[in-house]
């Protein structure tokens, strides 16, 4: 049994706490990032090949085990040895249009993320709620992807829309950047932007009496955020 060092965020992630989650992440990002890029000449987009790492990255997590005598760093990039067979899997994905691989991709998130929160499997009326997605649309989605359809069938791809996205050539970039936001900075996200089935609010004054989060503080992370997505960009 080793000893790591980040035995003590590990464990608090994995009894559902999002700001431990947050910090693991953002110390393995360069790791992870890495990883990502060993992939990036392969016919797969790399906004599918992120979402992958990440739902393994997650998985690490929660199956590390100290007991085996390996340090979660190691056992993590193992985790992620996965990705080869996903890429491998889905060698012909060239041909799915991006916007399917963007909607693809925020579903992929999704998911990760209620998990993550509610320490088991979202239900689909929660995934649909996060999504802004009808509950139609959320158990398409979910058959496509449990018979390892990146893309839709034509029936299925006719009666898929996505009102509340379109695809961006920066989605990728926000959806990595909201991954290691904090609680607090996720709701002014949310909130901002109408984004994961939440209201949009343009006024800090109704913003910081629906959310509970001080005007003074809300215009700070508005700030942050902003300099964060143009570092990325």
């Amino acid at each position: 049994m080793v000893v790591d060092p980040d035995s003590v965020l590990i464990e608090a992630a994995r009894k559902g706490d999002f700001s431990a989650k947050n910090t693991l992440l953002a110390k393995y990002q360069p790791t992870i990032g890495w990883i990502i890029r060993r992939w990036s000449r392969t016919p797969v987009p790399a906004s599918a090949i992120q979402g992958e790492a990440m739902k393994l990255f997650l998985q690490a997590i929660d199956r590390y085990d100290p007991k085996e005598g390996v340090l979660f760093k190691t056992f993590m990039e193992t985790q992620l040895r996965g990705l080869n067979r996903y890429v491998n899997s889905n060698k012909n994905v060239a041909r799915v249009p991006e916007h399917r691989m963007f909607q693809i991709r925020r579903y992929q998130n999704a998911k990760s993320l209620l998990t993550a929160q509610k320490d088991r499997e979202p239900t689909e009326d929660e995934m649909s709620d996060h999504l802004g997605w009808s509950q139609q649309q959320t158990r398409m989605m979910d058959t496509a992807l449990s018979r390892g359809a990146l893309a839709l069938s034509e029936s299925e791809e006719r009666g898929f829309t996505d009102p509340a996205t379109s695809y961006s050539r920066f989605g990728e970039t926000f959806d990595f950047l909201y991954f290691q936001m904090s609680p607090e900075e996720k709701i002014i996200y949310d909130r901002s932007l109408g984004a994961h089935g939440k209201k949009k609010i343009e006024s800090v004054a109704e913003m910081a009496k629906v959310t509970g989060v001080p005007a003074d503080k809300i215009y700070a992370i508005k700030r942050k955020l902003a300099k964060d997505v143009t570092r990325a960009v």
